[in-house]
């Protein structure tokens, strides 16, 4: 069963409890690195313009869970995370915190949501779990949730996307593994299209070779100075990436790609709704 541990509205336990957290976890159960923490963070404060449906994406349902909190459980349910930081507009943290402890007190929400009975375990203390008031932009969205996790001194951030609900635990191990060896690790998979490159008037300048192009996704994992030490770089000069691998990239440190499976995939348009839902029936 997976629980947290709250003694405040924002779901954060206080320091002596954050001191007893990190050495049950220690001793409960193997590390990427013996004693090394990973803290995630998952942006989710999209507006949803794209899907059209009227409210976020991150809050539209399947089967009854929120895309969010199926996205939250999954994550949950990753052994290698400690703790979690969800990044929303600062309108919904409430809304986000309540949806947290309904999720929460319903028990374990992974054998559901992963679609396999018994994904949910976990031993040592539970996770703590922060809400933290995004920004204008997803890397205001996750350099928010880096500070609010700051506290904790994670070793490592893996950083998700609220609206990727069916990556496995699997793939946040590896992903969070690969960080532990290298420093910076993302999920990636190859491309299967040909690729043009065209210019702004639609002519086709060139055939792309498809086997040096993989296409980003997330989790995408980092050791926690390298990332913020990117982020606060990116916000000094007014760079705006597309993801925090470029970030990281930015400063001439080395990436790390983790092949993942097609079914990660991210649901911004209708059409990617109505993928997901047939996922889950499929199941």
């Amino acid at each position: 069963m997976i629980s947290c541990r709250e003694t405040s509205a924002d779901l954060v336990p206080p320091p002596e409890a954050a001191d007893d957290h990190g050495k049950n976890r220690e001793n409960g159960r193997m590390k990427p690195d013996s004693g090394k923490r990973t803290a995630a963070i998952i942006p989710a404060g999209g507006s949803g313009t794209r899907m059209g449906a009227g409210a976020p994406k991150q809050y539209l349902e399947l089967e009854g869970v929120s895309i969010l909190m199926r996205t939250v459980g999954l994550c949950l349910s990753c052994p290698d995370v400690d703790d979690l930081v969800v990044s929303v507009p600062a309108g919904d943290v409430r809304r986000c915190r309540m949806d947290l402890e309904a999720l929460l007190s319903a028990g374990d929400p992974t054998d559901s949501i992963a679609g396999r009975p018994g994904s949910g375990e976990r031993t040592g203390a539970p996770p703590r779990i922060r809400v933290a008031a995004g920004g204008e932009t997803r890397q205001e969205s996750v350099y928010n949730g880096i500070r609010a996790a700051m506290p904790w001194e994670p070793d490592y951030f893996v950083i998700h996307d609220g609206v990727r609900p069916f990556a496995p635990p699997e793939l946040f191990s590896a992903v969070i593994r690969k960080a532990a060896e290298t420093g910076a690790a993302i999920a990636a998979v190859a491309a299967v299209d040909t690729l043009k490159r065209v210019t702004k008037g639609g002519l086709i300048t060139a055939t792309v070779p498809r086997s040096e192009i993989m296409q980003a996704r997330t989790p995408q994992a980092f050791a926690r100075d390298l990332l913020h030490r990117a982020h606060e770089a990116a916000l000094a000069s007014g760079f705006q990436g597309t993801d925090d691998a470029s970030l990281v990239e930015r400063l001439g440190h080395p990436v790390h790609v983790v092949a993942g499976g097609r079914r990660n995939i991210k649901i911004t348009t209708p059409e990617d709704l109505e993928l997901a839902r047939l996922m889950i029936r499929s199941r």
